[in-house]
């Protein structure tokens, strides 16, 4: 039973992680929605620092 609410929990945080990949930057400014945005995106971050 155990295993299995593990793997319920894996499976959750993949969703959930799926959900902030997908989101587009936000047209709108929200700081929040736009720190989140870039913490899932470093690699973005560094291009835009190296142009």
């Amino acid at each position: 039973m155990a295993d299995l609410k593990a793997l319920e929990a894996y499976a959750n945080y993949f969703y959930h992680m799926l959900k902030i990949w997908s989101k587009p930057l936000p047209e709108v400014y929200n700081p929040q929605d736009v720190a989140d945005y870039f913490n899932c995106r470093p690699h973005i971050v560094g291009l835009r620092l190296l142009e």
